[in-house]
């Protein structure tokens, strides 16, 4: 089973397909699953680290924006 997948030292190309007609398809090129998941979720931590985040507000009050996030002190006293 391992010879099915080795990377050997060639070039594997990993194939997303979007087709309006059908589900998106991805295409391994003998890559194993595990290590093009591993790929795929690397991939999506990179992207999402690099999205600005938004600046969310409640009532005229900032309680997060771009990595900061504010507790208003007021509110958690009993």
């Amino acid at each position: 089973m391992e010879d099915e997948f080795d990377l050997g030292t060639g070039l594997t190309i990993i194939n997303i397909i979007l087709d309006d007609d059908g589900p998106p398809r991805i295409d391994l090129d003998g890559c194993h699953p595990l290590v093009a998941a591993n790929i795929f979720r690397n991939a999506a931590e990179m992207i999402e680290e690099m999205m600005m985040r938004p600046t969310i507000s409640t009532f005229g009050h900032i309680i997060a924006t771009d990595e900061c996030y504010f507790i208003d002190e007021e509110d958690n006293e009993s």
